[in-house]
């Protein structure tokens, strides 16, 4: 028996500074096409630091052919975070004149123009986060406390001397968290769920008291398509932000995954061994997901004010006398508290949400077929169960059509960002792989993977089109592809020892190794960002665009990035969209035909992530000399060439050199079709090393 008891203790910081002499200033954006931008962006800075305290304790006992091992674990993770959002303020004024004046020029012409009118102001918006009841500035830190627990049992089951059959089961909790300061978190909770219930309109009535009213009651003719039959939608509809320190969703006790797994020597001389498993892997709901309930009502709003909100609230010197929104430092925040945007849009953590989790499985051999020569194929397969992203459960399908009124399932919110287990997934690969073990100076491996990764959602912030699905109420739609698919990947590692002059201090000891890869491309889809392709008329403009061939008939065989003179690109984008020779404004093809919901609205007829980018292929090389100085002691040189040929390995249209979205993929960008980066820009194409060790 031994018994084994480990604690350990785990910090990881993580920050995203504003620029140096940015902290504290406006962000300014003029909308003109001069772009007179400067100051800060209103999502910096960002601070985050994550403390882990791990307490683990197992015991083994070996009993005739059973080896057993049980255990638990403790975890407690403290949390501490800053998240600036726009604190400083974000001003976009109309032109460069405004910013020559403060704001006041478009805000004065307007009174010589129109006498008495309020309605353009300086600026096209302004905003800044507020307590709306205090007018003072939020409390952007947040704390976040859980306990996690664990216990586990296993058995290594020795059958015979050719058969072990592996046996476990795990349980894992994973506690709400909750903020160490009381009484300053949110979240948004469901209502009542009693259908049918009636579309809410704004109550014509001065003051509007109640706010809102059923739109027949007032002369609106409710939408056709307004989901009023829906428990669901009622519970939405009914639902209401509620203060809650502790079990921001409900506990979810019941994580239990099971572990099993051979191994079995076919032929008893080690020669070929056949293995399979399968377990279930439960994960905790990450940091990302729930702090931003930080922005929650009634302790944080980011208000506007300005021609964009639809108030004719103005923001210029002129119209607002002595105030002044714009001011460096921003000390303005208290003008922004009765401003326009005082429907929030919740960040909305399922009340019922539960641990995602993993199905994996494995079934292959391993054959020695010549001496010093190994095969190993394997079946790889993994589902994704319950997965967390971010759905408007707060609009639905025909919503702004023209087929009634517009208003939301629950009009006192905006975008209902929800998240909750909504998403599935699933990957299936073949494995191939030989290795040759070193002898006679050389050694060898080559790996083949043919896959196919599936799903709805592959990152739940980083969603390529937008944050949210295609079609909110119907997530299925976005089934395909996932964002990280490479249908076929091969890896080739060989190492090779010069055979002449080898016990020639001087002279042998050379090496040569080198690792080729090449893999097919990651998938994307072109869509339209423009509100007049949003197909099916959720106010949500991420709807896809369907060429008139088949979308790998699309692809040119140029230069993913195009020519010199602007044409060409990864794609033919005259197969995606009908482009005006005179303007050239790209207009889609498709559009809703009369006998799909009446012509107000439906899904384009072709599935997400439905073209391939850019194959990757790279060559890494190594030269290497050693000289030996004694026989415990040497002296190695290594010239290591990484993207050995510096050759160009484009990203898909829409993915930038950092990871994150470009406009390659969005109809309405200039850079539509196009690839704008390469894997090599975020660190470098051809690497040289040269480095010198020294073993002893």
């Amino acid at each position: 028996m031994l018994n084994t008891f480990r604690a350990s203790y785990l910090r990881h910081r993580l920050d995203f500074p504003a620029p140096k002499g940015t902290f504290g200033v406006p962000g300014y954006y003029t909308v003109d096409g001069l772009a007179e931008d400067f100051g800060q962006y209103g999502g910096l800075p960002q601070f985050f630091t994550e403390n882990q305290f791990q307490y683990l304790d197992s015991i083994s006992v070996i009993k005739g052919k059973h080896s057993f091992k049980f255990g638990g674990e403790y975890r407690r993770t403290r949390n501490g975070s800053r998240f600036f959002n726009d604190a400083f303020g974000t001003f976009y004024p109309w032109g460069v004149e405004d910013t020559l004046t403060d704001l006041a020029f478009s805000d004065e012409a307007e009174q010589v123009l129109t006498p008495g009118t309020h309605y353009y102001g300086g600026a096209y918006l302004a905003s800044a986060s507020v307590v709306p009841s205090t007018g003072q500035t939020p409390d952007f830190y947040r704390g976040y406390r859980a306990n996690e627990f664990a216990g586990f049992a296993q058995d290594d089951w020795r059958v015979s001397s050719r058969f072990t059959v592996n046996l476990g089961l795990r349980w894992e909790y994973f506690g709400p968290p909750h903020n160490f300061k009381s009484g300053i978190d949110s979240n948004f909770y469901f209502g009542s769920n009693v259908a049918p219930f009636q579309q809410q309109c704004p109550n014509p009535a001065v003051p509007p008291v109640p706010a809102f009213l059923p739109c027949s009651s007032v002369g609106t003719t409710p939408n056709q398509f307004f989901p009023g039959s829906s428990p669901f939608y009622a519970s939405v509809a009914n639902g209401n932000f509620q203060i809650r320190d502790h079990e921001i969703w409900n506990k979810d006790t019941n994580n239990f995954g099971p572990r099993v797994g051979f191994a079995w020597d076919v032929l008893g001389t080690q020669k070929l061994v056949v293995r399979a498993g399968f377990g279930v892997m439960y994960d905790r709901i990450y940091n990302n997901l729930f702090e931003n309930i930080r922005f929650n009502p009634p302790y944080f709003s980011d208000n506007q004010v300005g021609w964009a909100t639809g108030t004719g609230s103005a923001v210029g010197k002129i119209s607002n006398g002595p105030q002044q929104y714009l001011t460096f430092p921003f000390t303005s925040t208290p003008l922004f508290a009765g401003g326009a945007g005082v429907v929030p849009n919740p960040r909305h953590m399922d009340q019922n949400i539960v641990s995602p989790y993993y199905e994996q499985t494995h079934f292959g051999l391993q054959w020695e077929f010549a001496k010093g020569w190994v095969f190993e194929p394997e079946y790889v397969g993994t589902w994704g169960r319950k997965l967390t992203g971010i759905v408007d459960i707060n609009t639905f399908d025909g919503r702004v059509s023209g087929a009634g009124a517009t208003t939301r399932i629950n009009p006192n919110v905006g975008s209902d960002n929800f998240r909750g287990n909504k998403f599935d997934s699933n990957y299936h690969a073949l494995q191939l792989s030989v290795r040759k073990t070193y002898s006679s100076g050389l050694s060898l491996t080559g790996n083949y993977t043919y896959s196919k990764a599936l799903d709805e959602l592959s990152d739940a912030f980083n969603n390529k089109i937008g944050l949210n699905p295609t079609d909110n109420q119907n997530i299925r739609y976005d089934y395909g592809p996932a964002d990280f698919d490479v249908r076929h990947r091969a890896v080739v590692t060989i190492g090779y020892e010069l055979p002449f002059m080898k016990q020639n201090r001087w002279i042998g000891g050379w090496g040569l190794n080198s690792i080729v890869s090449w893999q097919t491309g990651h998938p994307f889809s072109p869509y339209s960002g423009s509100s007049s392709y949003d197909l099916n008329k959720d106010a949500k403009r991420t709807d896809r665009l369907v060429p008139i061939v088949a979308p790998v008939d699309t692809v040119l065989h140029g230069s993913p990035a195009g020519n010199p003179d602007g044409t060409g690109g990864y794609f033919d984008i005259s197969k995606w969209a009908n482009i005006d020779p005179a303007t050239g404004a790209k207009t889609p093809y498709f559009s809703c035909p009369a006998s799909i919901n009446g012509g107000f609205w439906c899904n384009a007829p072709i599935g997400r992530n439905n073209i391939y980018g850019p194959h990757f292929a790279n060559v890494d090389f190594n030269v290497s000399k050693r000289f030996k100085i004694t026989e415990a002691a040497g002296l190695t040189l290594q010239a290591n060439f990484f993207d050995l040929f510096n050759h160009p390995n484009f990203l898909p249209p829409g993915i930038s050199s950092t990871g994150g979205v470009a406009g390659g993929t969005n109809i309405q960008s200039s850079d539509f079709g196009k690839s704008t980066a390469t894997a090599g820009d975020n660190g470098g194409h051809r690497i040289t090393q040269l480095a010198v060790r020294f073993d002893f």
